[in-house]
């Protein structure tokens, strides 16, 4: 058990850390669940979904 998680593939983390940059929110807001908002058109039809993050996560649990 001393042992346990010692070992790291370097490469693997490198990559985590290379795509982790782009992210620009706090790490706790990345699993606060997307809003998905519809845009319609004048016929009502969908013509996009925007994927919206709430600002809290005390806002997603109430």
């Amino acid at each position: 058990m001393e042992s346990y998680g010692e070992k790291e593939d370097k490469a693997l983390q490198a990559e985590v850390l290379r795509r982790n940059e782009k992210l620009v929110s706090a790490t706790y807001n990345r699993f606060v669940n997307p809003v998905f908002v519809e845009e319609k058109n004048k016929e009502e039809e969908t013509t996009a979904v925007k994927v919206m993050q709430l600002e809290s996560f005390f806002l997603q649990l109430i």
